[in-house]
């Protein structure tokens, strides 16, 4: 029985890495949370339109981790990667709960094609 489903965005620009950063990340996640999927990848354009194009996917899970521990995680990912928090031309890794339960966290990425796009995929098999 699924607790709470959860949706992460999950997005980088690092020419020549993305799309295996996008992996590495979906493999992390899948290690981390219960009945997870994750849609195809695909490319996006820089919404600031600075940087390279994203390779973009999205993740699904269920979980019983407060929606703040989730985040916490996340954040720590994006970090041990090194990730540099402000810096949008060059992301290494953005992981965002986008969707927790019924709520939804983020209404600007929720609505955003980089998420939409992966969100509807998974939507169609569930």
């Amino acid at each position: 029985m699924c607790a709470v489903e959860i949706y992460i965005s999950v997005g980088s620009n690092i020419a020549g890495e993305a799309e295996r950063r996008v992996e590495d990340a979906l493999r992390f996640l899948s290690d981390s949370f219960d009945d997870a999927a994750a849609s195809e990848g695909y490319r996006t354009a820089p919404l600031s339109g600075v940087g390279e194009m994203y390779a973009n996917a999205v993740f699904r899970a269920c979980t019983d981790i407060p929606s703040e521990e989730v985040t916490a995680m996340l954040k720590k990912y994006e970090r041990d990667c090194g990730r540099i928090k402000g810096d949008k031309q060059h992301v290494v890794i953005d992981l965002d709960l986008v969707v927790y339960g019924a709520e939804v966290l983020r209404p600007k990425d929720g609505s955003a094609d980089f998420f939409l796009r992966g969100y509807n995929q998974l939507l169609n098999r569930f």
